[in-house]
């Protein structure tokens, strides 16, 4: 087996093993176009690599990202989870953390008072906890509800993301660092 490589239409590089059982399918590479697609154009050069990992390599389960390369590896079980049919939610949670550690957007919302509490305290289903967790799970969420106007129900707190709950933790994103200057993001028409 080697190692494959493409460029996907948002300009990030993809790459995967070639063996039969683990590459990915055509509606993979539409899911994650569709899905980079709602990223900010300013947000993209934060991501250079995603790693599409075969179905003996890890991680097992979900994703994970190396900050000091700019990499995103989305599991061989996650690529193909009925979750991650429409939009990659994997992915979207995976570039939430790079913006984090970016434009420190976790150390914003730590002073911004009991609405910061409220968001880094927020539920999270996933084996690592934390602050991170939070701020990547609030930018993957925003981008699906707000920038695609999908519904998306939190798996952990289903009532953090609905009306004044979920425009409280987009505005205390939207504020941060990392989404000054970036035009139209702050309006939005949906947060069900």
């Amino acid at each position: 087996m080697t190692l494959q490589r493409r460029l996907l239409s948002s300009g990030i590089e993809c790459t995967w093993l070639d063996g039969p059982a683990d590459c990915p399918r055509p509606e993979h590479w539409l899911v994650l176009d569709r899905s980079l697609a709602l990223v900010p154009m300013a947000h993209r050069s934060v991501v250079r690599r995603i790693e599409l990992r075969g179905h003996s390599q890890a991680p097992a389960r979900g994703g994970g990202s190396d900050r000091t390369t700019g990499t995103i590896r989305l599991s061989y079980v996650s690529l193909r989870a009925p979750y991650n049919r429409e939009y990659n939610v994997t992915l979207l949670h995976e570039f939430g953390h790079h913006i984090d550690w970016r434009y420190e957007v976790v150390s914003h919302v730590r002073g911004q008072g009991a609405d910061g509490r409220a968001l880094l305290l927020t539920g999270h289903t996933g084996a690592t906890q934390g602050p991170g967790e939070r701020i990547a799970d609030c930018y993957m969420i925003y981008l699906l509800q707000v920038v695609a106007g999908r519904p998306y129900v939190h798996p952990a707190d289903p009532a953090a993301y609905r009306g004044v709950a979920a425009r409280t933790r987009f505005d205390l994103l939207l504020r941060s660092r990392a989404f000054d200057g970036i035009a139209g993001v702050r309006h939005w028409e949906s947060s069900a």
